[in-house]
Protein backbone atom coordinates (compact mmCIF):
# COMPACT_ATOMS: atom_id res chain seq x y z
CA UNK A 1 0.00 0.00 0.00
CA UNK A 2 1.21 3.69 -0.86
CA UNK A 3 0.59 6.85 0.25
CA UNK A 4 2.24 9.99 0.78
CA UNK A 5 2.73 10.06 4.89
CA UNK A 6 5.64 7.43 3.94
CA UNK A 7 6.10 7.49 0.37
CA UNK A 8 8.64 10.16 -1.74
CA UNK A 9 6.64 12.40 -4.22
CA UNK A 10 8.48 10.68 -6.40
CA UNK A 11 6.39 7.84 -6.39
CA UNK A 12 3.00 9.83 -6.78
CA UNK A 13 2.13 7.98 -9.83
CA UNK A 14 1.09 4.79 -7.52
CA UNK A 15 -1.48 7.05 -5.94
CA UNK A 16 -4.08 5.58 -7.97
CA UNK A 17 -7.73 5.96 -6.39
CA UNK A 18 -8.03 2.03 -5.55
CA UNK A 19 -4.81 1.96 -4.31
CA UNK A 20 -5.70 5.35 -1.86
CA UNK A 21 -9.49 3.69 -0.92
CA UNK A 22 -7.26 0.25 0.47
CA UNK A 23 -5.07 2.27 2.23
CA UNK A 24 -7.61 4.68 3.47
CA UNK A 25 -8.69 1.43 5.44
CA UNK A 26 -5.31 1.02 7.47
CA UNK A 27 -5.51 4.58 8.45
CA UNK A 28 -8.62 4.82 9.76
CA UNK A 29 -7.59 1.42 11.75
CA UNK A 30 -4.22 3.03 12.63
CA UNK A 31 -5.92 5.86 14.08
CA UNK A 32 -8.54 3.90 16.55
CA UNK A 33 -6.25 1.60 17.61
CA UNK A 34 -3.63 4.76 18.26
CA UNK A 35 -0.96 3.61 16.64
CA UNK A 36 2.20 5.85 15.05
CA UNK A 37 4.29 5.47 12.52
CA UNK A 38 8.01 4.55 13.96
CA UNK A 39 9.91 3.62 10.14
CA UNK A 40 10.48 7.71 9.15
CA UNK A 41 9.14 8.87 6.06
CA UNK A 42 11.24 8.78 3.17
CA UNK A 43 12.91 5.42 3.93
CA UNK A 44 12.55 3.13 1.50
CA UNK A 45 12.35 -0.59 2.03
CA UNK A 46 11.28 -2.34 -1.47
CA UNK A 47 13.78 -1.10 -5.05
CA UNK A 48 11.38 -3.02 -7.99
CA UNK A 49 14.07 -5.41 -9.43
CA UNK A 50 12.21 -4.76 -13.17
CA UNK A 51 12.09 -0.81 -12.98
CA UNK A 52 14.75 -0.17 -10.39
CA UNK A 53 12.36 2.56 -8.43
CA UNK A 54 13.01 2.12 -4.79
CA UNK A 55 9.18 2.65 -2.68
CA UNK A 56 8.02 2.00 0.39
CA UNK A 57 6.00 -0.98 0.69
CA UNK A 58 6.65 -2.25 3.89
CA UNK A 59 6.67 -0.05 6.93
CA UNK A 60 6.49 -0.30 11.10
CA UNK A 61 3.72 1.01 13.41
CA UNK A 62 3.89 1.25 17.15
CA UNK A 63 1.69 1.60 20.01
CA UNK A 64 1.62 5.18 21.82
CA UNK A 65 2.70 3.90 24.74
CA UNK A 66 5.99 1.42 23.25
CA UNK A 67 6.52 4.36 20.98
CA UNK A 68 8.99 5.99 23.65
CA UNK A 69 10.77 2.97 23.94
CA UNK A 70 11.81 2.62 20.38
CA UNK A 71 15.72 3.51 20.12
CA UNK A 72 16.22 3.18 16.52
CA UNK A 73 14.34 1.76 13.39
CA UNK A 74 15.58 1.82 10.12
CA UNK A 75 17.01 -0.10 6.94
CA UNK A 76 19.87 -2.19 7.13
CA UNK A 77 21.17 -2.42 3.15
CA UNK A 78 24.08 -4.23 3.93
CA UNK A 79 22.11 -7.17 4.93
CA UNK A 80 20.31 -7.14 2.41
CA UNK A 81 19.69 -10.51 0.46
CA UNK A 82 20.82 -11.44 -2.54
CA UNK A 83 17.90 -12.44 -4.46
CA UNK A 84 15.32 -10.41 -2.34
CA UNK A 85 13.59 -7.17 -3.55
CA UNK A 86 12.47 -6.26 0.33
CA UNK A 87 15.18 -4.23 2.05
CA UNK A 88 15.45 -5.85 5.88
CA UNK A 89 14.43 -3.01 8.60
CA UNK A 90 16.08 -3.34 11.69
CA UNK A 91 13.71 -2.08 14.93
CA UNK A 92 15.62 -1.91 18.80
CA UNK A 93 13.45 -1.77 21.51
CA UNK A 94 14.45 -1.13 24.86
CA UNK A 95 12.61 -3.74 26.95
CA UNK A 96 14.74 -3.20 30.30
CA UNK A 97 11.24 -3.81 32.74
CA UNK A 98 10.81 -0.72 35.33
CA UNK A 99 12.24 -1.74 38.55
CA UNK A 100 10.21 -0.65 41.65
CA UNK A 101 12.25 -0.48 44.45
CA UNK A 102 9.97 -0.73 47.70
CA UNK A 103 11.92 2.03 50.44
CA UNK A 104 12.22 0.39 54.06
CA UNK A 105 9.47 0.99 56.31
CA UNK A 106 8.74 0.50 59.85
CA UNK A 107 8.01 -3.61 60.71
CA UNK A 108 5.52 -3.06 63.08
CA UNK A 109 4.85 -6.78 63.73
CA UNK A 110 8.72 -7.57 64.97
CA UNK A 111 8.90 -4.49 67.26
CA UNK A 112 10.08 -4.27 70.75
CA UNK A 113 6.99 -2.33 72.52
CA UNK A 114 8.33 -1.88 76.09
CA UNK A 115 11.42 0.15 74.14
CA UNK A 116 9.39 2.05 72.06
CA UNK A 117 7.09 2.71 75.56
CA UNK A 118 10.10 3.64 77.21
CA UNK A 119 11.57 5.84 74.15
CA UNK A 120 7.64 7.50 74.16
CA UNK A 121 7.68 7.99 77.56
CA UNK A 122 10.77 10.02 77.38
CA UNK A 123 10.06 11.74 74.62
CA UNK A 124 6.50 13.40 75.45
CA UNK A 125 8.17 14.32 78.98
CA UNK A 126 10.18 16.81 77.34
CA UNK A 127 6.70 17.72 75.66
CA UNK A 128 4.41 20.82 76.58
CA UNK A 129 0.85 19.98 76.70
CA UNK A 130 -1.40 23.25 76.72
CA UNK A 131 -4.93 22.03 78.30
CA UNK A 132 -6.75 25.50 76.61
CA UNK A 133 -5.50 25.74 72.90
CA UNK A 134 -6.97 28.95 72.45
CA UNK A 135 -5.21 30.21 68.99
CA UNK A 136 -4.70 28.15 65.69
CA UNK A 137 -1.12 28.42 65.99
CA UNK A 138 -1.38 26.98 69.53
CA UNK A 139 -3.05 24.10 67.83
CA UNK A 140 -0.65 23.45 64.88
CA UNK A 141 2.15 23.71 67.12
CA UNK A 142 0.82 21.02 69.85
CA UNK A 143 -0.06 19.00 66.82
CA UNK A 144 2.89 18.98 64.90
CA UNK A 145 5.02 18.56 67.88
CA UNK A 146 3.23 15.29 69.14
CA UNK A 147 3.19 13.85 65.51
CA UNK A 148 7.44 14.54 65.54
CA UNK A 149 7.67 12.83 68.64
CA UNK A 150 5.76 9.84 67.49
CA UNK A 151 7.79 9.46 64.07
CA UNK A 152 10.74 10.11 65.76
CA UNK A 153 10.07 7.17 67.67
CA UNK A 154 9.04 5.19 65.36
CA UNK A 155 12.34 5.88 63.24
CA UNK A 156 14.52 5.15 65.88
CA UNK A 157 13.19 1.77 67.90
CA UNK A 158 10.91 0.00 65.13
CA UNK A 159 13.50 -1.63 62.51
CA UNK A 160 12.99 -0.98 59.15
CA UNK A 161 12.13 -4.36 56.34
CA UNK A 162 12.29 -4.18 52.66
CA UNK A 163 9.98 -7.24 52.22
CA UNK A 164 10.32 -9.24 49.04
CA UNK A 165 7.79 -9.42 46.96
CA UNK A 166 7.42 -13.07 46.99
CA UNK A 167 7.96 -13.36 50.48
CA UNK A 168 4.73 -15.21 52.04
CA UNK A 169 2.83 -14.38 55.62
CA UNK A 170 3.87 -17.22 56.80
CA UNK A 171 7.38 -17.15 56.42
CA UNK A 172 9.39 -16.89 59.79
CA UNK A 173 13.22 -16.19 60.50
CA UNK A 174 13.59 -19.48 61.23
CA UNK A 175 12.87 -20.70 57.98
CA UNK A 176 15.48 -17.70 56.60
CA UNK A 177 18.13 -19.44 58.70
CA UNK A 178 17.23 -22.66 57.44
CA UNK A 179 17.28 -21.39 53.91
CA UNK A 180 20.25 -20.26 54.32
CA UNK A 181 21.82 -23.37 56.18
CA UNK A 182 20.50 -25.78 53.00
CA UNK A 183 21.62 -23.70 50.59
CA UNK A 184 25.07 -24.04 51.96
CA UNK A 185 25.05 -27.64 51.80
CA UNK A 186 23.40 -28.23 48.64
CA UNK A 187 26.79 -26.40 47.63
CA UNK A 188 29.05 -28.49 49.38
CA UNK A 189 27.06 -31.99 48.34
CA UNK A 190 27.27 -30.66 44.50
CA UNK A 191 30.76 -30.53 45.12
CA UNK A 192 31.30 -33.97 46.18
CA UNK A 193 28.70 -35.04 43.14
CA UNK A 194 31.99 -37.24 42.24
CA UNK A 195 31.68 -39.13 45.51
CA UNK A 196 28.24 -40.64 45.75
CA UNK A 197 29.33 -42.13 48.99
CA UNK A 198 30.36 -39.11 51.06
CA UNK A 199 27.70 -38.75 53.77
CA UNK A 200 27.22 -35.00 53.12
CA UNK A 201 25.12 -36.18 50.63
CA UNK A 202 22.72 -38.00 53.09
CA UNK A 203 23.33 -35.15 55.70
CA UNK A 204 21.95 -32.80 52.14
CA UNK A 205 18.97 -35.12 51.77
CA UNK A 206 18.07 -34.98 55.81
CA UNK A 207 18.26 -31.27 55.81
CA UNK A 208 16.13 -31.03 52.91
CA UNK A 209 13.36 -33.16 54.52
CA UNK A 210 13.60 -31.26 57.86
CA UNK A 211 13.56 -28.04 55.75
CA UNK A 212 10.26 -29.06 53.60
CA UNK A 213 8.48 -30.47 57.48
CA UNK A 214 9.32 -26.66 58.84
CA UNK A 215 7.67 -25.02 55.58
CA UNK A 216 4.24 -27.40 56.23
CA UNK A 217 4.12 -26.90 59.67
CA UNK A 218 5.00 -23.18 59.17
CA UNK A 219 2.02 -22.97 56.75
CA UNK A 220 -0.41 -25.65 59.11
CA UNK A 221 0.58 -23.30 62.40
CA UNK A 222 -0.07 -19.67 60.10
CA UNK A 223 -3.73 -20.57 59.09
CA UNK A 224 -4.91 -22.00 62.62
CA UNK A 225 -3.88 -18.86 63.93
CA UNK A 226 -6.03 -16.86 61.49
CA UNK A 227 -8.98 -19.50 62.15
CA UNK A 228 -9.16 -18.85 65.57
CA UNK A 229 -9.41 -15.11 65.37
CA UNK A 230 -12.07 -15.30 62.92
CA UNK A 231 -14.79 -13.69 64.20
CA UNK A 232 -18.34 -12.49 63.09
CA UNK A 233 -16.72 -9.48 61.40
CA UNK A 234 -13.84 -11.63 59.62
CA UNK A 235 -15.82 -14.81 59.08
CA UNK A 236 -17.25 -14.26 55.23
CA UNK A 237 -13.20 -13.52 54.63
CA UNK A 238 -12.10 -16.80 55.74
CA UNK A 239 -15.39 -17.94 53.31
CA UNK A 240 -13.55 -16.36 50.52
CA UNK A 241 -9.99 -17.63 51.83
CA UNK A 242 -11.40 -21.11 51.27
CA UNK A 243 -13.73 -21.33 48.74
CA UNK A 244 -11.67 -18.72 46.10
CA UNK A 245 -8.60 -19.76 43.60
CA UNK A 246 -4.67 -19.27 44.70
CA UNK A 247 -4.19 -16.08 44.02
CA UNK A 248 -2.01 -12.92 45.07
CA UNK A 249 -4.26 -10.20 45.08
CA UNK A 250 -2.47 -7.81 46.37
CA UNK A 251 0.42 -8.11 43.74
CA UNK A 252 -1.83 -7.90 41.26
CA UNK A 253 -1.67 -4.78 39.13
CA UNK A 254 -4.56 -2.74 37.23
CA UNK A 255 -4.73 -3.85 33.42
CA UNK A 256 -4.89 -1.74 30.86
CA UNK A 257 -9.11 -0.19 31.22
CA UNK A 258 -11.12 -0.07 28.73
CA UNK A 259 -14.04 2.13 28.10
CA UNK A 260 -16.85 2.28 25.81
CA UNK A 261 -17.71 5.35 24.31
CA UNK A 262 -20.67 6.87 22.84
CA UNK A 263 -19.31 7.19 19.24
CA UNK A 264 -19.07 2.92 19.80
CA UNK A 265 -15.51 3.22 19.85
CA UNK A 266 -13.31 1.89 22.64
CA UNK A 267 -10.96 3.83 24.60
CA UNK A 268 -8.05 2.80 26.10
CA UNK A 269 -6.07 3.68 29.27
CA UNK A 270 -2.80 2.34 29.39
CA UNK A 271 -0.25 4.88 31.59
CA UNK A 272 -0.24 5.09 34.88
CA UNK A 273 -1.73 9.00 34.66
CA UNK A 274 -4.64 7.67 32.18
CA UNK A 275 -5.76 4.79 34.36
CA UNK A 276 -5.80 7.35 37.56
CA UNK A 277 -7.97 9.68 35.70
CA UNK A 278 -9.98 6.98 34.34
CA UNK A 279 -10.71 5.69 38.22
CA UNK A 280 -11.20 9.27 39.37
CA UNK A 281 -14.07 9.73 37.01
CA UNK A 282 -15.22 6.33 38.00
CA UNK A 283 -14.85 6.64 41.56
CA UNK A 284 -15.62 10.09 42.55
CA UNK A 285 -18.70 11.99 40.47
CA UNK A 286 -18.81 15.53 39.34
CA UNK A 287 -20.32 17.61 42.19
CA UNK A 288 -22.60 20.34 41.11
CA UNK A 289 -21.13 23.70 42.14
CA UNK A 290 -24.64 25.54 43.33
CA UNK A 291 -24.98 25.97 46.46
CA UNK A 292 -27.97 24.45 48.44
CA UNK A 293 -30.51 26.82 49.51
CA UNK A 294 -31.67 26.82 53.09
CA UNK A 295 -33.03 28.70 55.80
CA UNK A 296 -31.73 28.33 59.26
CA UNK A 297 -34.47 29.57 61.15
CA UNK A 298 -36.57 26.28 60.05
CA UNK A 299 -34.18 24.27 61.79
CA UNK A 300 -35.44 22.37 64.79
CA UNK A 301 -33.44 22.78 67.99
CA UNK A 302 -30.91 20.04 68.70
CA UNK A 303 -32.43 16.93 70.09
CA UNK A 304 -29.26 16.55 72.44
CA UNK A 305 -26.34 18.91 73.49
CA UNK A 306 -23.48 18.43 72.42
CA UNK A 307 -20.09 17.21 74.68
CA UNK A 308 -16.79 17.31 73.84
CA UNK A 309 -14.70 14.60 73.20
CA UNK A 310 -13.50 12.72 76.67
CA UNK A 311 -10.40 10.72 76.96
CA UNK A 312 -12.82 7.59 77.92
CA UNK A 313 -13.79 7.89 74.59
CA UNK A 314 -10.26 8.22 73.31
CA UNK A 315 -9.61 4.93 75.12
CA UNK A 316 -12.41 3.20 73.84
CA UNK A 317 -12.20 4.07 69.98
CA UNK A 318 -8.30 3.09 70.07
CA UNK A 319 -9.21 -0.15 71.84
CA UNK A 320 -11.50 -1.17 69.01
CA UNK A 321 -8.57 -0.65 66.50
CA UNK A 322 -7.08 -3.71 64.49
CA UNK A 323 -3.11 -3.75 65.28
CA UNK A 324 -1.56 -4.20 62.26
CA UNK A 325 -3.37 -2.63 59.42
CA UNK A 326 -2.08 -0.85 56.58
CA UNK A 327 -1.37 2.89 57.72
CA UNK A 328 -2.47 6.22 56.38
CA UNK A 329 -0.44 9.14 54.98
CA UNK A 330 1.03 10.02 58.84
CA UNK A 331 2.95 6.31 58.42
CA UNK A 332 1.53 5.92 61.88
CA UNK A 333 0.43 2.42 62.66
CA UNK A 334 -2.74 1.50 65.12
CA UNK A 335 -0.28 -1.00 66.84
CA UNK A 336 1.65 2.54 67.90
CA UNK A 337 -1.44 3.99 69.60
CA UNK A 338 -2.44 0.58 71.20
CA UNK A 339 0.23 -0.26 73.06
CA UNK A 340 1.06 4.04 73.66
CA UNK A 341 -2.70 4.66 74.63
CA UNK A 342 -2.39 6.00 78.46
CA UNK A 343 0.89 7.72 77.16
CA UNK A 344 -0.76 9.53 74.38
CA UNK A 345 -4.25 9.87 75.35
CA UNK A 346 -3.48 13.03 77.93
CA UNK A 347 -1.53 14.59 74.55
CA UNK A 348 -4.22 13.78 72.39
CA UNK A 349 -7.55 14.96 73.99
CA UNK A 350 -6.26 19.17 74.04
CA UNK A 351 -6.20 18.44 70.42
CA UNK A 352 -9.23 17.02 69.92
CA UNK A 353 -11.33 19.46 72.35
CA UNK A 354 -9.53 22.18 70.34
CA UNK A 355 -10.81 20.92 66.79
CA UNK A 356 -13.71 21.80 67.97
CA UNK A 357 -13.31 24.88 69.84
CA UNK A 358 -11.33 26.30 67.07
CA UNK A 359 -13.43 25.14 64.27
CA UNK A 360 -10.16 23.75 62.74
CA UNK A 361 -9.48 20.20 61.25
CA UNK A 362 -6.10 20.58 59.87
CA UNK A 363 -4.82 19.81 56.28
CA UNK A 364 -2.97 16.89 57.11
CA UNK A 365 -5.79 15.09 58.15
CA UNK A 366 -7.84 15.53 55.08
CA UNK A 367 -5.01 13.80 53.01
CA UNK A 368 -5.08 10.00 52.51
CA UNK A 369 -4.07 7.32 50.11
CA UNK A 370 -7.03 5.36 48.02
CA UNK A 371 -5.96 1.90 47.60
CA UNK A 372 -7.50 0.64 44.12
CA UNK A 373 -8.93 -2.92 44.39
CA UNK A 374 -10.40 -5.53 42.91
CA UNK A 375 -13.66 -6.22 43.27
CA UNK A 376 -14.05 -10.02 44.12
CA UNK A 377 -15.47 -12.47 41.72
CA UNK A 378 -15.71 -10.20 38.96
CA UNK A 379 -15.52 -11.42 35.18
CA UNK A 380 -13.87 -8.44 33.50
CA UNK A 381 -10.92 -6.41 35.08
CA UNK A 382 -10.41 -3.84 31.87
CA UNK A 383 -13.56 -2.45 33.27
CA UNK A 384 -13.25 0.59 35.70
CA UNK A 385 -16.21 0.08 37.80
CA UNK A 386 -15.12 -3.82 38.38
CA UNK A 387 -12.79 -1.99 41.24
CA UNK A 388 -13.02 0.14 44.63
CA UNK A 389 -11.22 2.16 46.39
CA UNK A 390 -9.95 1.84 50.02
CA UNK A 391 -9.34 5.07 52.10
CA UNK A 392 -6.01 5.01 54.02
CA UNK A 393 -6.95 8.00 56.22
CA UNK A 394 -4.31 9.54 59.24
CA UNK A 395 -4.35 7.49 62.14
CA UNK A 396 -5.41 10.57 64.42
CA UNK A 397 -8.25 11.43 62.48
CA UNK A 398 -9.16 8.01 62.10
CA UNK A 399 -9.54 8.10 66.25
CA UNK A 400 -11.40 11.16 66.58
CA UNK A 401 -14.01 10.10 63.54
CA UNK A 402 -14.13 7.03 65.62
CA UNK A 403 -15.30 8.95 68.85
CA UNK A 404 -17.59 11.40 66.66
CA UNK A 405 -19.25 8.29 64.93
CA UNK A 406 -19.66 6.61 68.57
CA UNK A 407 -21.06 9.69 69.92
CA UNK A 408 -23.40 10.40 67.07
CA UNK A 409 -25.10 6.79 67.03
CA UNK A 410 -25.48 6.51 70.69
CA UNK A 411 -27.50 9.76 70.83
CA UNK A 412 -29.16 8.68 67.60
CA UNK A 413 -30.30 5.58 69.64
CA UNK A 414 -31.48 7.11 73.05
CA UNK A 415 -33.64 10.27 71.31
CA UNK A 416 -34.98 7.79 68.28
CA UNK A 417 -33.86 10.05 65.62
CA UNK A 418 -33.77 7.74 62.71
CA UNK A 419 -36.47 5.39 62.25
CA UNK A 420 -36.80 1.78 63.67
CA UNK A 421 -36.38 0.07 60.27
CA UNK A 422 -33.01 1.42 59.94
CA UNK A 423 -30.01 -0.99 59.40
CA UNK A 424 -27.54 0.59 57.87
CA UNK A 425 -24.47 1.80 60.79
CA UNK A 426 -26.25 1.06 63.86
CA UNK A 427 -24.31 -1.08 66.32
CA UNK A 428 -26.62 -4.68 66.80
CA UNK A 429 -28.33 -4.46 63.48
CA UNK A 430 -26.96 -6.45 60.48
CA UNK A 431 -27.83 -7.25 56.89
CA UNK A 432 -29.30 -10.53 58.19
CA UNK A 433 -31.66 -8.57 60.56
CA UNK A 434 -32.88 -6.68 57.67
CA UNK A 435 -33.51 -9.40 55.07
CA UNK A 436 -35.56 -10.80 58.39
CA UNK A 437 -37.44 -8.17 58.39
CA UNK A 438 -38.23 -8.11 54.74
CA UNK A 439 -39.13 -11.51 54.70
CA UNK A 440 -41.17 -10.95 57.76
CA UNK A 441 -42.95 -7.89 56.06
CA UNK A 442 -44.05 -10.13 52.82
CA UNK A 443 -45.04 -13.12 54.06
CA UNK A 444 -47.58 -10.90 56.38
CA UNK A 445 -48.92 -9.24 53.82
CA UNK A 446 -49.72 -12.52 51.92
CA UNK A 447 -51.27 -13.71 54.62
CA UNK A 448 -53.69 -10.73 54.37
CA UNK A 449 -53.80 -11.56 50.30
CA UNK A 450 -51.53 -8.44 49.33
CA UNK A 451 -49.59 -8.00 46.82
CA UNK A 452 -45.56 -7.12 47.93
CA UNK A 453 -43.65 -4.54 45.47
CA UNK A 454 -40.00 -3.88 45.96
CA UNK A 455 -37.64 -1.47 44.84
CA UNK A 456 -33.91 -2.04 45.47
CA UNK A 457 -31.81 0.91 44.57
CA UNK A 458 -27.89 0.67 44.59
CA UNK A 459 -26.67 4.25 44.48
CA UNK A 460 -23.38 5.22 42.37
CA UNK A 461 -20.72 6.00 44.45
CA UNK A 462 -22.49 7.73 47.49
CA UNK A 463 -19.86 7.71 49.74
CA UNK A 464 -17.24 9.41 48.21
CA UNK A 465 -19.93 12.14 46.18
CA UNK A 466 -21.84 13.55 49.15
CA UNK A 467 -21.94 17.10 49.21
CA UNK A 468 -21.44 18.46 52.66
CA UNK A 469 -23.36 21.56 52.76
CA UNK A 470 -25.90 19.40 52.31
CA UNK A 471 -25.38 16.75 54.45
CA UNK A 472 -25.14 19.41 57.01
CA UNK A 473 -28.31 21.11 56.12
CA UNK A 474 -29.79 17.02 56.48
CA UNK A 475 -28.31 16.23 59.46
CA UNK A 476 -29.38 19.60 61.31
CA UNK A 477 -32.84 19.71 60.08
CA UNK A 478 -32.87 15.95 62.23
CA UNK A 479 -31.79 17.51 65.63
CA UNK A 480 -28.34 16.95 65.02
CA UNK A 481 -25.55 19.87 66.66
CA UNK A 482 -24.10 21.36 63.91
CA UNK A 483 -20.59 21.51 66.23
CA UNK A 484 -20.19 17.80 66.22
CA UNK A 485 -20.37 18.18 61.79
CA UNK A 486 -17.89 20.94 62.00
CA UNK A 487 -15.41 19.51 64.05
CA UNK A 488 -15.49 15.71 62.80
CA UNK A 489 -13.86 16.58 59.68
CA UNK A 490 -17.02 17.67 57.28
CA UNK A 491 -14.11 19.16 55.26
CA UNK A 492 -13.41 18.71 51.88
CA UNK A 493 -10.65 16.12 51.80
CA UNK A 494 -7.96 15.28 49.48
CA UNK A 495 -6.60 11.47 48.13
CA UNK A 496 -3.29 10.01 45.97
CA UNK A 497 -4.40 6.90 44.24
CA UNK A 498 -2.34 4.24 44.06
Amino acid sequence: MHHLMWDESQNAHLLTHMNLDKVQVLIDMLAHLDFQMVLPKGIPTLHAMATGNYTRLDNVFASSSLRATIIRCNTIPGDWPARSDHIPVITVISAAPEVHIEAPRPNFMAADWEEVREEMALKLEDLEVDENICTKAEFDTQLNQLMQVITEVIDTKVQKTRPSPYQKRWWSSDLTQKHIEVRQLTCRAHNRCAHPDDHVHNEHKCMRCVYSTMIEIAKKWHWESFLKSVDESMVWTAHRYVSGDSTDGCRVCVPTLKVHQRNQLTWEAESHTNKSTLLQETFFLRLSQEEPQHDKDTYPAPSFHFSPVTDTQIHHAISQLVPYKVPGADGISNSVLIWCTDLLVHHLGPIYHATFSLKTYPDQWKNSIMAVLRKPEKPDYTLPNMHRPIALINMLAKVLSACIAEDIMHMTEIHKTLPDNHFGCWPGRMTSDSLHFITKFMKDAWRKGKVVSALFLDIKSTFPSIVLERLCMTCESGGFHLSTLTGSGAKPRAGKLC
